[in-house]
């Protein structure tokens, strides 16, 4: 397991994320093919997001800004819990 910056498997997300942003197919299925090998690192990231959504911690003014197109471009806003998230 490779840590960055003290947190493990931060690397294999960091990549992950990367890809998919850069829409890159070749890299994004390398990177998913390393998030799978350590399905860890994606239970953590889900934990932690459910668990925020779960006791209503909105996403920062900041967050919500800088993720506008993100989340228009994938259709995120139509799931159900982004009105928690994002309220």
């Amino acid at each position: 397991m490779v840590r960055w910056g003290g947190v493990i498997g931060a690397s294999v997300l960091l990549d992950f994320a990367e890809a998919l942003l850069e829409f890159d197919v070749l890299e994004l299925n390398r990177a998913r093919v390393a998030l799978a090998a350590d399905s860890s690192i994606a239970g953590y990231f889900t934990k932690n997001d459910r668990i925020a959504n779960g006791i209503g911690i909105s996403s920062e003014p900041r967050v919500v800004r800088q993720t506008a197109d993100f989340r228009d471009r994938f259709g995120l806003m139509k799931f159900c819990s982004a009105k928690d998230t994002f309220g």
